[in-house]
């Protein structure tokens, strides 16, 4: 009706049905169809209509998503493996005393893993804090020169902290496979080298 105030001959082109939620979107475009008949140039449903838009970038999505979780796995696999092989070679001299001393290659690799998982830990713990923060705002910013203000997605409290707890294991087993290095160490070979 503001339309033919403003243009008088203006002659709609266009109607939108709006359903209620839990309706058969595909009856509902079907009776529209039979009801114009050859009136209607098409009838399409709006939300179809934006799947097939957003489909490209929902799939760009996922596939950043495990690009994402991929570097993460392999910077800690590398990370840790470094730092950790590191340490051992550079106090073999101390591993070795140690082992004299009565420690056990289990006890080592114990103090190992307190020297390192801990510091893993919290940095997890950080990083699934920051990111179940700011997902919805950097996500926001990035979708909005495609049109799309606002992104609210649900993030499972539980899923941020199984992630959080996937890197400290990860970590754990990245320790404890870089520690079997400490088994080779022995106080007799430091003495007779």
């Amino acid at each position: 009706e503001g339309w033919l105030r403003v243009d008088p001959g203006y002659r709609p082109a266009t109607v939108a049905a709006i359903t209620t939620p839990g309706t058969d979107i595909a009856a509902t475009v079907s009776a529209l169809e039979d009801a114009v008949g050859d009136q209607a140039q098409s009838v399409v449903s709006g939300s179809e209509s934006i799947r097939v838009l957003l489909g490209g970038y929902l799939t760009m999505v996922s596939v950043l998503a495990t690009v994402v979780v991929s570097l993460t796995v392999l910077v800690v696999v590398l990370v840790i493996a470094l730092v950790v092989t590191t340490m051992i070679v550079q106090s073999r001299t101390a591993l070795g005393v140690k082992k004299a001393l009565g420690f056990t290659t289990r006890d080592l690799t114990v103090q190992t893993l307190w020297t390192y998982v801990p510091i893993v830990a919290a940095a997890a713990v950080v990083g699934a804090l920051a990111g179940w923060v700011g997902l919805n705002p950097l996500l926001s910013a990035a979708l909005r020169s495609i049109g799309i203000m606002k992104v609210e997605l649900a993030l499972n409290p539980l899923f941020v902290a199984g992630m959080a707890a996937g890197v400290v294991a990860l970590a754990v087993a990245v320790t404890l496979a870089a520690s079997l290095r400490i088994g080779r160490v022995s106080a007799y070979a430091l003495l007779s080298e």
